[in-house]
């Protein structure tokens, strides 16, 4: 009863696999964070997997800032690995049927920004910016369409097919939510150079 309140109120010490997670929460530069015990060949290690902001990995300087908060506030004997979160990594086919005013290379542009966003002074944020996914979240098929659909010039999305990277096979995604394990996060950045990040292939029918 004699603790100040404002030590009460905030734990600054972890002992749980939980507890790293919500310590490394607490930093700014993290969106959310979810620690777990591991056995490491002579002692029991805790992974902390890190779903930073505004981004889909920590640059090394946010890696040592979490690596320095959370060795000051482990449990004695425990040994702290910051890494990164499970991703499934999603590549998907899209038909889209584009209204006959429309220009067919103007709207995949729009749609490519609605989905990726648009850096500068009028900036869009995309439906695949790494904040909108974090750990468990589904890809929901009734709001990526509706991403799509709110583009001028779209008629229509007339299907959609799905995969994750290097596991499985293209099949049509015809349930409303595609499902991930507590600990994997999505991701699709559509980076040419990085395929294995996730891609898109965008088919546009119709149009002007």
């Amino acid at each position: 009863m004699l603790t100040p309140a404002a030590y009460q109120a905030e734990t600054l010490f972890a002992v749980r696999p939980e507890d790293y997670g919500a310590q490394a929460e607490k930093l700014d530069l993290v969106q959310r964070a979810q620690g777990s015990l591991r056995w490491t060949g002579s002692w029991l290690s805790v992974t902390t997997s890190i779903d930073p902001r505004d981004a889909f990995e920590l640059s090394p300087v946010q890696r040592g800032i979490v690596e320095n908060l959370l060795g000051c506030r482990r449990q004695a004997g425990r040994h702290v690995i910051v890494a990164d979160p499970k991703y499934v990594n999603l590549d998907l086919r899209i038909t889209v049927c584009v209204s006959p005013n429309a220009f067919p290379a103007h709207v995949e542009t729009m749609i490519l920004e609605a989905l990726f966003g648009r850096p500068g002074a009028r900036s869009i944020t995309g439906f695949f910016d790494p904040d909108n996914f974090t750990f468990g979240s589904p890809l929901r098929r009734g709001a990526l369409e509706a991403a799509i659909t709110a583009v001028d010039g779209v008629a229509a999305v007339m299907g959609i097919d799905i995969r994750i990277h290097g596991v499985t096979d293209f099949e049509p995604l015809d349930t409303l939510n595609f499902e991930v394990a507590a600990d994997e996060l999505i991701r699709l950045e559509n980076v040419g150079s990085r395929p294995e990040r996730g891609s898109l292939q965008l088919t546009l029918t119709g149009g002007a």
